[in-house]
């Protein structure tokens, strides 16, 4: 009987480390596209909340104030939908060790619920003044 012995280490360790490049090449791309639309959100809350800290002196003003309110109640579910999932790839995105992200962009992922409900809040009070 003749018997063949076969090391494969080499393959494995090939495989596990394509498969590796492959996790931080998605994960990249994934935490890329998950900051943009957390930076796109911020955007549009930081030009709510600017609009809403105009003071209504003249007619124009006040309708682009009123507009505003308006879009907030409109694009909420909106909101709370995109924050959610941009959360929820950012969590994705912690349970790999190999993944690196910046605290930075975590903080403001995180930050995005509370600025959100803040900009409902004062828009419900300029409404209601």
């Amino acid at each position: 009987v003749v018997f063949v012995q076969l090391n494969l280490q080499p393959l494995l360790n090939v495989i596990q480390s394509s498969a590796l490049a492959w996790v931080s090449a998605l994960a990249a791309a994934l935490r890329e596209q998950a900051f943009g639309e957390a930076e796109q959100l911020q955007g549009r809350i930081n030009a709510w909340g600017a609009l809403l800290k105009q003071e209504p002196s003249d007619l124009t003003i006040l309708k682009s104030v009123l507009q505003a309110i308006a879009d907030i109640r409109a694009a909420s579910l909106d909101v709370e939908l995109t924050y959610r999932s941009v959360q929820e790839r950012f969590r994705v995105l912690a349970q790999y060790r190999s993944v690196q992200v910046p605290a930075a962009q975590v903080a403001a992922v995180q930050a995005l619920p509370e600025q959100w409900t803040a900009l409902q809040t004062d828009a419900e009070e300029m409404d209601h003044s």
